[in-house]
């Protein structure tokens, strides 16, 4: 993982510090995570909002005046 200098120190991308981006011969920019794939993640947050609108739905449209009796 390389990081930029300027993410520690509060400097503009390429400010004179010396840090691990310097040393690596960085450009700045996220640091690389080996996550080459993001279609689980995709799949995983298409699951999770529609599961969020369709129990929005629910709790909405739900009779909750006739459920009451």
């Amino acid at each position: 993982m390389r990081f930029s200098s300027a993410f520690f120190c509060g400097l503009p991308h390429g400010g004179g510090a010396a840090g691990p981006a310097s040393v690596a011969g960085g450009s700045g920019g996220l640091a690389e995570t080996g996550a080459g794939d993001h279609g689980a993640l995709t799949a995983l947050g298409l699951v999770a909002g529609t599961v969020i609108l369709l129990g929005g739905a629910v709790f909405t449209f739900t009779p909750w005046r006739r459920l009451r009796r």
